[in-house]
């Protein structure tokens, strides 16, 4: 067991962290919404274990969420992703193996909510979690790490990933201004094998 979770070790920021990213007046209408980060732990000691196969090497666990929405961090033959399990308890896989890379893979360390606040009161409109594929395309060669952001869009009906965003220095605007718009987005189709 310890050997399969070894792999799915992250840092935990204690608690939520809100990072607002707009300000918002009295004056400002109600279609306008602050749009926000909360940061939720993806570390072992943080989730808990629900499933964990030896002799495959297969876990799941049980990360925490946001606003009622919750993670299980899938380990299946060394390649990670995330299902969201929605207040009503709803599970969306994310698929990361199909739609961010088909590598060997971890993810990392917290996922970042984006949320939109209203009167204090937090509503995910998108997820946002780092991918680090192991791409190795000749077995004599030494595997190369290429990270990606994975933005998924949550809404009442569907929720997918919708950008897939290599890992730059400006990656982060990007996936965040990615996930103010992934509402209104497709999902992603399966990677070519």
């Amino acid at each position: 067991m310890k050997k399969v979770l070894s792999r799915i070790a992250a840092v935990f920021i204690p608690g939520l962290l809100i990072l607002p990213v707009a300000c918002v007046d009295s004056k400002t209408p109600e279609s306008q919404k602050e749009i926000a980060s909360l940061y939720t732990s993806l570390e072992t000691k943080d989730c808990q274990t629900l499933q964990v196969d030896e002799e495959i090497g297969n876990a799941t666990l049980s990360c925490p969420g946001t606003a009622g929405y919750g993670l299980y961090l899938l380990d299946d033959n060394m390649r990670q992703s995330i299902t969201i399990i929605t207040p009503n308890r709803h599970e969306f896989p994310l698929n990361y193996w199909h739609v961010i890379t088909p590598y060997f893979s971890y993810l990392g360390k917290k996922a970042e909510w984006r949320v939109t606040l209203t009167n204090g009161t937090s509503k995910p409109i998108a997820l946002i979690i780092q991918v680090n594929a192991q791409v190795q395309k000749d077995v004599d060669a030494k595997p190369e790490t290429k990270s990606y952001l994975a933005v998924a869009k949550i809404t009442q009906k569907e929720i997918c990933v919708t950008d897939r965003i290599p890992l730059t220095a400006t990656a982060i605007e990007k996936a965040r201004t990615a996930a103010e718009t992934a509402t209104k987005k497709t999902c992603l189709e399966q990677l070519p094998q």
